[in-house]
């Protein structure tokens, strides 16, 4: 604050006196506007210093020095100091927050309870957008900008929100016949002009049109069982066959585990019947051999409702033809194969809660029961990674050479990474190119954090600098670790 000089004719001793009086009073209270200055100049609650308090749910780091925080309760507070001090944004009354997207050092969104919040001005003040509909019914989670422009924020049950205009005009794609109309928690976008999105939850979903559309990401098969080959026309399955599936189903006992059978029919089988206007003989081919593969799992302790049956028969399909006459011919096509065979895959439960795309573009997805997901490339595969511990896991960061996980229960952990060299896109079973190597990875360990020693309270997001060296967590109670050299220290902040 810079202090002018008195005029000449300034105030008098006594209205100095009386000056210095309230001053003090209003210096204490630090709630309003001070005149303390022998001219107009004027101190503003957002001056004022504080310190971050309750949940905090979200963080997001400018610059090497610049760092934003949003709390449960709709606070969002400002560091320009790498967290040594804070002082409160301007922000319009609303119920509470959950995440926060920068997508320059100028420009961002905060979401929440039936809000979007803008900034242009690095987070000191927020501006509310209008939204489509009734905007207090939004219960919005999860955040990400793209771009200047492009936004995407998503909801409970399955909300998406979208603009293109930097926040001028909301679109709710929430109505459209795509799959993730179950809910996902959170959401990333790639750097750059690729648009491609993941959002995350009960499954990992892919936009590659910058959130408009979404399909299923491939996530590795937990079983690794190979095709079941059938002889023509049969529909049993030999004991070697029925061994593997009950040592997989027996392997996978203790974990969530969903289970998809498909059957397929070879050309053979399909020619046999090309003639026939009645495809019920082959309908119940595929239905026989969907229903040993069940019986197989079942008895090895599978429970039903585990198991979801792809590709079944359509055994409606005279309803569909009066409108589709290649509803039919696209089925067969869907379940032919080059042999008589069928397949068994098994998926271990996932609840994920955060995911993170690195600027290489490889991605890393952590959720409950300590479950860990990572890609080498944002259209995967994903496979299960090496879990940090049981507890929950909340928000994850990448480092410059190293990995970050924070969740409940006070957990950081850390992990090295180390870079080698490319595969083939065949060889991980992607056809587009890859967007950076896979890395190979050490174990998590978990940081000493110095004379402060452990915590239990849960840390609830992570974020990093640009250049990967300096990174801060969040969480209940104000909690807030620092680390300054790329994850190998960590330490607690405190007022």
């Amino acid at each position: 604050m810079t202090t002018q000089r008195a005029p000449k004719n300034g105030p008098s001793f006594a209205s100095r006196i009386l000056r210095i009086l309230i001053c003090g009073t209003v210096a204490l209270a630090a709630l309003v506007q001070s005149g303390c200055d022998d001219a107009t100049s004027t101190r503003s609650i957002l001056d004022v210093a504080v310190w971050p308090a309750g949940r905090q749910v979200d963080v997001a780091i400018l610059d090497e020095k610049t760092v934003i925080v949003v709390s449960e309760a709709g606070a969002i507070l400002r560091s320009t100091d790498r967290g040594h001090s804070w002082t409160r944004a301007r922000v319009p009354a609303i119920e509470g927050l959950a995440a926060i997207s920068m997508a320059t050092g100028e420009r961002g969104w905060a979401v929440g309870t039936g809000v979007v919040l803008r900034t242009d001005d690095a987070g000191q003040t927020w501006q509310r957008q209008r939204l489509p509909g009734r905007a207090s019914s939004l219960d919005l989670i999860a955040v990400a900008a793209l771009d200047s422009n492009q936004v995407v924020v998503l909801g409970e049950n399955g909300r998406r929100l979208r603009t293109e205009d930097a926040g001028a005009v909301w679109v709710d794609l929430s109505g459209e016949a795509v799959r993730p109309q179950a809910a996902s928690s959170a959401i990333a976008c790639t750097p750059g002009t690729r648009r491609a999105c993941l959002a995350v939850g009960a499954d990992v979903l892919l936009s590659e049109d910058g959130g408009r559309t979404w399909s299923s990401a491939p996530i590795e098969d937990a079983a690794g069982l190979p095709p079941f080959s059938f002889r023509a026309s049969g529909v049993e399955l030999d004991e070697a066959a029925g061994g593997l599936i009950r040592e997989a189903a027996l392997r996978l006992a203790s974990d969530s585990v969903s289970w998809r059978v498909e059957a397929f029919v070879s050309a053979g089988e399909l020619d046999r019947v090309a003639g026939d206007r009645d495809p019920s003989a082959l309908l119940d081919l595929l239905s026989a051999r969907t229903e040993e593969l069940v019986g197989v799992l079942e008895a090895a302790g599978v429970h039903p409702e585990a198991i979801e049956i792809e590709g079944g028969p359509p055994w409606d399909y005279e309803e569909h033809l009066d409108d589709d006459p290649e509803f039919l011919s696209r089925y067969w096509q869907s379940r032919l194969a080059p042999e008589p065979m069928a397949r068994v895959h098994a998926r271990l439960g996932i609840e994920l809660a955060s995911v993170e795309i690195d600027g290489a573009g490889r991605v890393l997805a952590v959720g409950l029961d300590g479950r860990v997901l990572e890609s080498a490339s944002v259209f995967g595969p994903f496979r299960y990674g090496e879990s940090p511990g049981p507890h929950e896991l909340l928000d994850s960061a990448v480092l410059r050479d190293a990995q970050v996980v924070v969740g409940r229960q006070g957990v950081l952990r850390v992990r090295q990474t180390q870079a080698r060299p490319v595969p083939a896109a065949a060889e991980l079973g992607v056809s587009r190119p890859l967007d950076s190597a896979p890395t190979r990875l050490a174990g998590w360990i978990t940081p000493d954090l110095g004379d402060e020693g452990a915590f239990f309270e849960a840390l609830r997001a992570v974020d990093v600098s640009d250049e990967g060296d300096w990174g801060l967590a969040v969480g209940d109670v104000g909690r807030l670790v620092r680390t300054e050299d790329s994850g190998k220290t960590w330490v607690l902040l405190t007022p």
